[in-house]
């Protein structure tokens, strides 16, 4: 078989170099890159040696995705408890303040003692109605607008009433003497079912008769 290239003239050999006959030198373009050629294999891997995750590294994987997933849950659940425990002291605030006004609103200082050692569980107003469901005149609201069942059946409300020294309001008198200044305590706790009761709130107020003439 006679190859031939351009018009029939064979190409010549390299200087110092025989060619088999029959054979073709190789074209001046495949040394444009030192080290490629035509017959080289591709450096791209193919599918069958390509590299897959280990089982170690996909239990390694899960773990970690697992890890992540409670410390998220254990700051959510953490953020509602926090959330629970604002309204209940929230609450309890407001069932102080509310009887705190009840008791310093009394008609006389004799009626402010009768508070003295007063205890209410669940909450009620002055009538006995218990609240969220009262309408402020000692009957009950329209249910549409009553506060949630249960809302406040763990909630308990003590009254302390005690006679201050008028030059000194934090000093309580002894047993035996008055004075026309009282110190009025509300002290507000939370008695959930099968755990100890916790206060939530505890304010006071200093009242004074002033006779009139």
């Amino acid at each position: 078989m006679d190859l031939r290239l351009g018009e029939g003239r064979r190409p010549r050999a390299r200087r110092g170099s025989r060619m088999p006959e029959g054979t073709l030198p190789r074209p001046p373009w495949l040394h444009a890159h030192s080290g490629i050629s035509m017959f080289e294999p591709s450096n791209h891997p193919s599918p069958k040696a390509a590299a897959g995750f280990t089982l170690v590294e996909a239990l390694v994987a899960v773990s970690i995705a697992a890890l992540a997933g409670s410390v998220l849950l254990l700051g959510v659940t953490s953020s509602l408890q926090n959330t629970d425990e604002a309204l209940r002291q929230t609450v309890a605030l407001g069932l102080a303040q509310q009887l705190l006004d009840e008791v310093a609103g009394a008609a006389s200082v004799e009626a402010i003692d009768q508070y003295d050692g007063f205890h209410d569980e669940p909450p009620a107003d002055r009538w006995g109605v218990p609240l969220g469901t009262e309408d402020g005149h000692g009957g009950t609201r329209h249910p549409n607008f009553h506060a949630a069942s249960g809302l406040l059946d763990s909630y308990g409300r003590d009254v302390r009433v005690h006679p201050v020294d008028p030059a000194h309001l934090t000093t309580p008198l002894d047993t035996g003497q008055t004075s026309d200044y009282r110190v009025v305590e509300i002290r507000v706790t939370y008695n959930a079912p099968n755990r100890p009761s916790r206060e939530l709130a505890r304010i006071q107020r200093v009242v004074a008769y002033v006779p009139s003439y």
